[in-house]
């Protein structure tokens, strides 16, 4: 069985997942290429956002409640309270195959890229990952700075050999249930494992602020996505909180 794991980041960016874009909440795109994928059998969620919860139960989402006492969400810990839920939930079913991590601000998302990566993962029992990952065209290891006593310096020194450099974008991960249990909390990445193929892409993921959307919007049009905008597509009303249970 193949399954979905959104996490959702609440609060922490300036540009919430429940935003609006070309008439849908930003967090509906990661669920709706999700959803769409005939490979991924069951989606679950994790937030504390009312109305993120609202758009996971239109597309059939099962949510996660962060824990009462988390001090502020951090990925590692959602991804690790996810993977434990969904353990537990699919315990008395067919073993979990892989794991599609994908984050409720990263929009830039299609099905035909999940369906690739799935695709490539189940023809390659070695791969641990596959993540998608782009290539900004202004930042490289041997472009970055650090400030040291009010002046700036070399990052890495030496500095790197030249040639792509390549930084994941948080749209997707297929991951082997291996590494998610082996998950420590170290780096920015701390779900991938040692062997991980890139499924490389144009994009613009995470939209973390609101001069973003502009951008998302135009990714989404030339990816096909109908602008619902001048729609008036109706918006699903705030949930009472749901129990720890499947939809």
């Amino acid at each position: 069985m193949n399954c979905a794991l959104a996490i959702d980041l609440d609060g922490l960016r300036e540009c919430p997942p429940d935003a609006q874009v070309m008439g849908r909440t930003l967090a509906a795109y990661p669920l709706i290429s999700a959803q769409a994928c005939r490979a991924i059998k069951r989606i679950y969620l994790v937030t504390d956002s009312l109305p993120v919860k609202a758009v996971a139960l239109q597309y059939e989402a099962i949510i996660i409640d962060p824990p009462a006492d988390e001090s502020r969400p951090e990925a590692a810990g959602r991804v690790a309270q996810g993977w434990r839920f969904m353990k537990e939930d699919l315990k008395a079913e067919e073993p979990v195959d892989l794991v599609v991590l994908m984050f409720a601000h990263a929009a830039a998302v299609t099905t035909e890229t999940l369906d690739q990566g799935i695709e490539l993962m189940l023809a390659d029992p070695k791969l641990d990952a596959a993540v998608t990952v782009t290539r900004p065209e202004f930042c490289h290891p041997r472009a970055a700075l650090k400030e040291h006593d009010g002046r700036l310096t070399p990052f890495l020194s030496p500095a790197p050999p030249s040639g792509e450099a390549w930084f994941p974008d948080l749209a997707a991960a297929i991951l082997r249930p291996r590494c998610l249990d082996a998950m420590g909390t170290d780096g920015p990445f701390p779900w991938l494992g040692g062997n991980v193929l890139a499924l490389k892409r144009d994009g613009t993921c995470p939209v973390d602020h609101g001069w973003q959307m502009s951008q998302l919007s135009r990714w989404l049009k030339d990816n096909g996505v109908v602008d619902l905008s001048s729609v008036m597509e109706p918006q699903p009303k705030p949930q009472p909180q749901p129990k720890q249970d499947r939809r």
